[in-house]
């Protein structure tokens, strides 16, 4: 009977299985909660709104305004986490969180503010406002760096506000993480107001908005010179008077004279100075060629450049002169070879020279003074040797000027010959 119950009962369970689906008890897994708090690295404050993203299964939840966050029902695994938010740098935290049997770990999390620190310093990283280019003339280049002191690299651009600022580069860049970048400014001088002219530059970047560099040159007016005569001109030399009306607004610092055997001399032909400012002064043309026609020009130096005066012309004498008795005498050149009196009487007396005719042989006094002048005068045969350098004089008395030493001698009876003639 006992046994029949317990088969019976087997049956029955049997079909309980069968309609109610019995199985064997399994066992639930546990899931974990991830926490915490995002703040200000430089002051604790919270963080709202933080874009926090769960590494590997990508869910993202903001922070709220206590700068909390949460993910829940979390399986068992390694998680990490990732944050952003405007103005802050993006953050991916290596830390590894690990949830097991579903516990819940905590995790407090700082966010360092971006920091854009950009700079116009010189070369030497000093802060600098304004760019000068000053009154000279020969500037027409500077430099200046823009400088980044923050922990993000910075775009940049530059705008400028004149048209005498006519180049710049880079126009637009990148400055690094505690770097800086060169920017060159070229201007067009020519392109200047006289006087002092301002402008500026923006430099901007999408993160910080802009800075002003104030640029300023001056430009101050050209000197007036004026070419007013040339005087003494001789064979070989000429001098020049001129004189600066106006300095332009600014010192002159060189004045004096050009000029050349071709028109339009510069100061890049041959030149000669004396002093500087304002005034009359007086310059001197040396080592000319004779019979030669000339141009000459004042000029005056500031630091707006060269100006010039008019342009004057003169030819040099065809023939060296001396002074004697009153009058000017030229000075021909001997024929080059030694003759006796009468022939060299006779050379002087028939010479036609330069379309000049009248020539004589010098009187011994006039000889003389032709030996006085002898450097000036030029192109005589000053040797000593054997008595070199004699020059007849007339009256024929046999005696001659030695040209090495200036006696008077009579030891040969051939000398060289320098015929003159009167000037005027």
């Amino acid at each position: 009977m006992k046994a029949n119950l317990i088969v019976k009962f087997a049956a029955l369970m049997m079909v309980c299985c069968m309609f109610f689906g019995c199985k064997p008890e399994e066992e639930i897994e546990k899931l974990g909660t991830i926490y915490g708090t995002v703040t200000d690295f430089a002051s604790g404050d919270p963080i709202s709104n933080v874009n926090v993203r769960l590494n590997p299964r990508g869910e993202t939840t903001l922070t709220g305004m206590d700068g909390t966050f949460q993910f829940n029902d979390l399986p068992s695994g390694s998680y990490s986490l990732s944050l952003s938010k405007n103005g802050y740098a993006d953050l991916d935290d290596d830390y590894v969180i690990r949830i097991e049997s579903g516990n819940t770990v905590q995790r407090a999390i700082q966010l360092q503010k971006l920091h854009y620190s950009l700079q116009i310093v010189d070369n030497n990283n000093h802060p600098i406002t304004i760019l000068d280019f000053g009154d000279d003339a020969g500037v027409n280049q500077k430099a200046f760096n823009i400088s980044n002191n923050g922990n993000i690299a910075l775009d940049f651009s530059i705008i400028k506000t004149a048209n005498w600022i006519d180049t710049i580069v880079p126009v637009i860049g990148t400055v690094g993480i505690n770097d800086s970048k060169p920017v060159y400014i070229i201007i067009n001088r020519g392109l200047l107001e006289e006087g002092v002219n301002n402008s500026n530059l923006l430099i901007t970047t999408p993160n910080t908005g802009g800075i002003e560099l104030a640029v300023k040159a001056t430009n101050y007016g050209s000197p007036v010179v004026t070419t007013v005569d040339v005087t003494n001109i001789t064979h070989k030399s000429a001098a020049c008077v001129c004189k600066v009306i106006s300095d332009g607004g600014t010192n002159v610092t060189e004045r004096g004279i050009c000029w050349s055997a071709a028109p339009n001399p510069t100061i890049n032909d041959f030149k000669k100075s004396n002093g500087s400012g304002l005034g009359s002064y007086n310059c001197e043309m040396t080592d000319l060629s004779n019979n030669t026609k000339y141009y000459v020009k004042a000029y005056a130096i500031n630091s707006s450049g060269v100006a010039y005066g008019e342009e004057k012309t003169f030819t040099t004498e065809k023939f060296p002169t001396f002074q004697y008795g009153g009058y000017t005498y030229y000075v021909a050149p001997d024929p080059g070879n030694y003759m006796e009196w009468s022939e060299a009487n006779s050379y002087c007396n028939n010479l036609s020279l330069g379309g000049l005719t009248g020539w004589r042989m010098p009187t011994r006094d006039e000889s003389v003074q032709m030996f006085a002048d002898r450097i000036y005068i030029g192109g005589f045969y000053m040797s000593s040797y054997n008595s070199g350098g004699r020059y007849w004089f007339s009256p024929n008395t046999g005696y001659y000027v030695v040209f090495s030493n200036g006696t008077i001698d009579n030891l040969h009876s051939s000398c060289l010959v320098r015929p003159i003639r009167r000037k005027n």
